[in-house]
């Protein structure tokens, strides 16, 4: 009895109460927590509704509709989610630092709208979260392309060398080294 409460890492209160159960033939029923975590009910109370009038208020109408997808949303290429997030903040009454190591600060602003008080700001992963899981129909649109390059400044520089290559060699940079024609 001991070794197997001992496996089991029960206590002996545990234990009395299966014995009881198991000389009655009933099943033990598990206690189920009904409250709400503290985490949860403070996102749904204190961040999830400023949120909301923020992105309804805020950006929903500085957006354009997705040309082919009539149910997507586009910001502006000059603005990026961590632009949107410190935009966020200011409207709460907070100024986004951030150091040289990439570490984000929030500063209050002082005089903010005349002495209002400011509401609690969420985190930068939070914001995120949001973002992805209330609005994953809001997009910031990519940085428009020059001439017919690609988004990827690295990919298109690579991209001019091996044009610029094929057309002094005729056959690509290594047949114009050798010393025939093949």
């Amino acid at each position: 009895k001991h070794s197997f409460m001992r496996l089991l890492r029960i206590g002996e209160k545990s234990m009395r109460s299966l014995q009881n159960h198991v000389y009655d033939g009933t099943t033990p029923q598990r206690k189920i927590n009904n409250l709400e975590p503290y985490w949860r009910k403070r996102y749904k109370e204190v961040i999830k509704p400023p949120l909301d009038a923020f992105f309804e208020e805020s950006l929903y109408p500085s957006a354009k509709k997705h040309p082919k997808h009539s149910d997507v949303h586009e910001l502006d290429s000059d603005w990026s989610k961590r632009k949107v997030y410190g935009y966020y903040c200011e409207t709460m009454g907070y100024e986004v630092l951030t150091d040289s190591s990439g570490r984000t600060t929030l500063e209050p602003i002082k005089d903010y709208n005349g002495g209002a008080e400011r509401q609690e700001v969420c985190s930068w992963t939070s914001f995120l979260r949001y973002w992805a899981k209330e609005h994953p129909k809001l997009l910031v649109s990519s940085k428009p392309t020059a001439a017919g390059g690609s988004n990827n400044s690295i990919g298109s520089v690579r991209e001019k060398k091996r044009k610029a290559a094929k057309m002094e060699g005729g056959g690509g940079p290594y047949l114009s080294k050798m010393p025939f024609n093949v």
